[in-house]
């Protein structure tokens, strides 16, 4: 039932800046559906009576008053026709809207160029990755280590997965390091003097105090490189690793010359979140690849970039948001009014169709018929918006 709406007020459930959106729409919507009403009255001869504009949770909405005595005198088949109008209204408008929102990319091309980017909507409560230098909602996300990503549905999921099933992100490194004591002097290199080593071929070999800005990368050498020539593993700070690298490899063979191929030692994976400009850092995440799906969640949308400098970048995005709400608004308000629900369209809807469908039946049996289903549906519809504000 909590599913059933997805209630949308500004400064509870939604942003305080949206109002700069909802509150023109939903006085635009309630403006078509009222004409609607008056347009459909007019056709049958019934005067407007009153008309006005009241505030609900601080948004507008428009509103007409017809004649009851003359709407009562119509036929029944007329007076459904008038109090359908304001729904068939607002239904009209959101095919308009989704029209030109659909193929709005096809109307900016001659003027912006047209991209599809993973953007982070939502961050998980308490997740590592909503700290300072973590994820924030709206970000664009590139690539995952050194999978870029593409508008596919899957495809964030397939830069996770490596072949035989691991998750092992390599770097190049530069180093110049010392044989005779064994470290490498590019870094701080703070190795643990009692390495622990674990059931599965996985180690630590940092100290405690430097956990949260280092970790234990092992040394990958050459496939036909069977003896070491140094300490197979080394406590590096993981930051100033991936900003040191020069790509990814699978083994020193993929390095060039000079360069050393290392991975996470450590049972955790890391994973590098490659973001865009507006971003000064890469997001670094360390953990399973399970634990890093369950922490953000992306959305693909498509970005403009404008082909002329006097051509400001926004407004394909604003008028894509304008179009969106006012499909989604003006769709809302027929679902909403054609509901039988007291209040609403849908009450005087129901009334009309049960005097249509059971013409035969006496008018006090139709109106017990009508009343009982429109109160159901009220109660329905009250215990689903507390249940939305609840959740």
């Amino acid at each position: 039932m909590a599913k059933f709406f997805m209630l949308q007020i500004p400064g509870v459930t939604a942003p305080w800046h949206s109002v700069i959106y909802f509150a023109p729409i939903l006085l635009l919507g309630s403006f078509v559906h009222e004409l609607g009403h008056a347009l459909a009255a007019s056709v049958e001869g019934i005067s407007v009576e009153k008309v006005g504009i009241v505030t609900i949770l601080f948004l507008p909405a428009t509103w007409v008053q017809l004649s009851p005595l003359h709407m009562q005198s119509l036929y029944p088949w007329k007076r459904l026709r008038i109090l359908c109008a304001g729904v068939l209204h607002n239904v009209a408008l959101s095919f308009v809207a989704l029209l030109f929102y659909l193929t709005l990319p096809h109307v900016m091309l001659p003027f912006y160029s047209s991209h599809e980017v993973a953007t982070v909507v939502h961050i998980k409560e308490g997740s590592v990755l909503s700290g300072e230098k973590g994820l924030q909602p709206g970000d664009i996300l590139l690539g995952v280590n050194n999978c870029t990503l593409t508008p596919d549905a899957l495809k964030f999921q397939a830069c996770l997965e490596l072949p035989m099933g691991q998750h092992i992100i390599s770097l190049y490194i530069q180093f110049s390091f010392n044989r005779e004591k064994k470290l490498w002097e590019t870094f701080d290199c703070t190795i643990s003097d009692d390495v622990v080593i674990h059931e599965g071929d996985w180690l630590k070999c940092c100290r405690k105090e430097v956990y949260h800005t280092h970790l234990c990368f092992e040394y990958k050498p050459k496939k036909e490189q069977m003896v070491l020539e140094t300490v197979p593993y080394a406590c590096l700070p993981i930051r100033k690793v991936v900003a040191s690298s020069s790509g990814f490899c699978s083994d020193s063979s993929d390095c060039s010359e000079g360069s050393f191929c290392f991975h996470s030692a450590e049972n955790d994976s890391l994973f590098v979140l490659w973001m865009n400009q507006s971003h000064s850092w890469n997001v670094l995440f360390l953990g399973s690849k399970d634990g890093l799906l369950s922490s953000f969640t992306i959305r693909w949308e498509q970005i403009y970039i404008p082909l002329y400098s006097v051509i400001p970048s926004a407004i394909p995005d604003v008028l894509g948001k304008v179009f969106y709400y006012v499909c989604s608004i003006s769709c809302a308000l027929a679902l909403l009014n054609a509901f039988p629900c007291f209040w609403f369209d849908g009450q005087h809807i129901l009334s009309t169709a049960c005097d249509i469908v059971f013409s035969g039946i006496h008018l006090e049996k139709r109106l017990r018929i009508s009343r009982a289903i429109t109160v159901g549906a009220t109660a329905f519809l009250i215990l689903s918006l507390v249940s939305t504000l609840i959740s």
